[in-house]
């Protein structure tokens, strides 16, 4: 994670994943100081049929 003048960053791709169920993960980006958290959540499209 980077920051600079009170903004933070983070990529993606380079956040740690953990797999809730098949086809959705959870990636925590940043916890800051004061115990704040950031996370994305992804999920695999639903295949059609």
């Amino acid at each position: 994670m980077n920051s600079t003048d009170g903004y933070a960053w983070a990529a993606v791709e380079d956040a740690p994943v953990r797999e809730l169920l098949p086809g959705i993960r959870l990636r925590r980006l940043r916890t800051d100081e004061n115990g704040a958290k950031t996370h994305v959540l992804e999920m695999d499209p639903v295949p059609e049929g």
